[in-house]
């Protein structure tokens, strides 16, 4: 029993430390690519990595995170300003419409309700990356569409998941240099392969591969 016991203790171990040492690559390639270039390159580096994890494998070297990163650093870009331009487009308006013009009641969670849908909208988009790279901008986020309200319900837990995530950060700022970004790339990575099992499963023909 205290053998078993110790196996799990060294699994959870090295489980925790890599996901402080995914979390350390994103920040690092995320500088790298200035920030506004770099985050959407590490996220899908980073949800790579967790495809391929292993609890008895190894920690991915530091050039196999790059090769991840640049094969996808102009796509993923193009992509995220795309998502990023119409997330802001709709914050700015919104503040406009609360702040300046005090419009209240249903509108302003309208416009919540929309920035949520896109930014998960965005997460999906990222992680299609890994089942299909080869994949058009427009014919991504087509997809990113469809898998959400094919299976709305079962993307719910996305959303707790940013909320859960959010409180953490709002406390402990700190959380984003321990873990705060490869921590919930995780589980929604893990969320994002139940769904797309469940829509080759329902959709066989669709013919994607990795």
């Amino acid at each position: 029993m205290k053998i078993q016991w110790r196996g799990f203790l060294m699994s959870l171990l090295f489980a925790f430390s890599n996901v402080v040492y995914l979390n350390l690559l994103w920040i690092l390639f995320s500088l790298l690519g200035l920030g506004i270039f770099g985050v959407a390159p590490a996220s899908i580096a980073v949800m790579k990595c967790y495809s391929d994890f292993s609890i008895n494998g190894d920690y991915i070297s530091v050039k196999q995170f790059f090769d991840f990163y640049k094969q996808n650093f102009k796509k993923a870009n193009k992509l995220q300003i795309g998502f990023t331009l119409f997330i802001m487009l709709l914050l700015v308006s919104a503040r406009i419409l609360v702040v300046l013009m005090n419009v209240t009641g249903f509108i302003p969670f309208l416009y919540l309700f929309l920035i949520i849908i896109l930014l998960i909208l965005n997460l999906i988009s990222l992680q299609t990356f890994e089942w299909y790279p080869a994949m058009k901008g427009f014919d991504r986020f087509k997809l990113a569409m469809f898998l959400l309200f094919r299976y709305p319900f079962r993307y719910l837990p996305v959303l707790f998941t940013l909320y859960f995530c959010y409180g953490l950060l709002s406390m402990k700022a700190t959380f984003v240099l321990l873990a705060g970004i490869s921590l919930p790339i995780a589980f929604i990575s893990f969320l994002h392969r139940q769904v797309w099992a469940k829509f080759q499963a329902d959709f066989p023909e669709f013919g994607m591969s990795k």
